[in-house]
């Protein structure tokens, strides 16, 4: 699943269009705007998926980074860094946040799926 990057204005520049710490959200249909801010890194910082977010708007089913095999839901987020996973509601992971990304429903009813059908 490709996700919408986002860059933060972290710096004043030339007839400014944004302000000072205005988060800049571009689609993955304006991707080609990507490339500019990345041009300016001491303007435009990019943000991880997690950060600067809502917890509210953080997703419910995230994937291991790395190889994107395990796919797990998130009963509940703690903070923006932990979280309860559904399989183990006991369970805070604290600040493994950086090993996963965001996952769709369909990716984690096919990794359960597929689990399921190995035993």
């Amino acid at each position: 699943m490709k996700k919408d990057t986002r860059f933060k204005v972290i710096s004043t520049y030339p007839d400014m269009t944004r302000n000072l710490h205005d988060i800049i959200n571009i689609d993955i249909e304006n991707e080609r705007y990507v490339n500019f801010f990345k041009r300016f890194p001491h303007i435009f910082k990019e943000l991880k998926w997690y950060e600067e977010i809502d917890i509210n708007d953080m997703p419910m089913f995230l994937k291991d980074y790395k190889i994107g095999k395990v796919v797990i839901k998130v009963y509940k987020w703690i903070d923006n860094f932990q979280f309860i996973s559904d399989s183990n509601k006991d369970i805070n992971f604290k600040s493994d946040i950086r090993i996963f990304i965001p996952a769709t429903e369909e990716e984690y009813n096919n990794y359960i799926l597929n689990k399921n059908s190995n035993k």
